[in-house]
């Protein structure tokens, strides 16, 4: 079956080489690094991680199999071909997404991107688009040509798709802007488990008042088959949360998950976080012991504590 494809130009500016030439070690090294940099960014849009362990589904080497379709003279020039989201069978873009938005199937890998890159250049950006794996794959991306002070441009072909530019400084940029997503935290949250997706391990969990958490089942530690009595139910989930560079959570992967009882009214909120700093909770002083008030939840925990050894530590 013959697939369909969108078109882009790659042009070089600036190597040291005749124009129309690229040492091929180079050509390998760069074209690589866009290929993961595009796999990491598909990845994070389908399932909220840019990074998993093991090898790649067949849907996302499927989506991430770009064509080169020759060499052109001028500046440097590599003509490529990407597949469309929805060409490739199988995979969680077919079946409709649980994570997310579902995103235009006529977008392609390099689409998605190529809008991560723009967005981690934003300086008003939420880190929708990236997380640190995918900035990590755009770091080697930004700096693989060795020249100093080469440029390149991925043009799409139809406007409809992204287009990516890499200049000098780009590089430095993206480490920079991945120093500032905040590190993952352990938590225990409380909410209602209104859909689960079994065979991904994936669920949602609406959070009051109006908020929604996607999270992911560590396989390790938790049966995804345990999940379907507790279908619709209010559920108490504790597992580590990784954040977007706002500070608002984009994920968390749950260890434990149970059914809510009245004392877990505590942690029906979304953590939220500044910098390296937790913004939900004050820091417990010697006066708020005394009065009562709430604990502070600023240490992070290891993630081996019960349920009811989190719970005993608010009395």
């Amino acid at each position: 079956m013959t697939r369909a494809t969108a078109d882009y130009r790659l042009r070089i500016e600036g190597l040291s080489q005749p124009p129309g030439t690229i040492p091929f070690r180079v050509l390998v090294t760069l074209l690589d690094a866009l290929r993961q940099t595009a796999e990491r960014a598909t990845r994070l849009l389908a399932t909220g991680s840019g990074r998993s362990a093991g090898p790649p589904p067949a849907w996302l080497r499927a989506v991430v199999d770009l064509e080169l379709r020759g060499l052109g003279q001028g500046s440097t020039t590599v003509d490529l071909a990407a597949p469309t989201l929805g060409s490739v069978p199988g995979g969680p873009f077919s079946s409709g997404l649980l994570w997310g938005d579902q995103p235009d199937l006529g977008d392609t890998a390099l689409d998605i991107a190529s809008r991560a890159i723009a967005e981690a250049r934003d300086p008003a950006a939420t880190g929708e688009r990236f997380d640190h794996a995918v900035l990590d794959a755009a770091t080697t991306l930004a700096s693989a040509l060795p020249d100093e002070g080469v440029s390149w441009r991925l043009e799409a072909q139809d406007p409809r798709h992204a287009s990516i530019t890499i200049e000098p400084g780009t590089a430095e940029a993206i480490r920079e802007r991945t120093k500032e997503i905040p590190g993952p935290k352990t938590q225990v949250i409380t909410g209602h488990l209104d859909e689960i997706a079994h065979r991904r391990g994936q669920f949602r969990l609406h959070v009051p008042p109006n908020a929604v958490l996607r999270g992911n089942v560590n396989r390790n530690a938790l049966d995804v088959e345990s999940l379907r009595g507790l279908w619709g139910r209010e559920a108490t989930v504790t597992g580590v949360v990784h954040f977007k560079l706002d500070g608002t959570p984009r994920r968390i992967e749950a260890h434990r998950i149970t059914a809510s009882h009245d004392g877990d009214a505590v942690f029906r909120h979304l953590p939220l976080e500044s910098g390296r700093r937790k913004l939900l909770l004050p820091r417990r002083s010697e006066a708020g012991r005394a009065s009562g008030q709430l604990p502070s939840f600023d240490q992070e925990w290891p993630g081996e504590e019960t349920l009811e050894e989190l719970l005993a530590d608010l009395d």
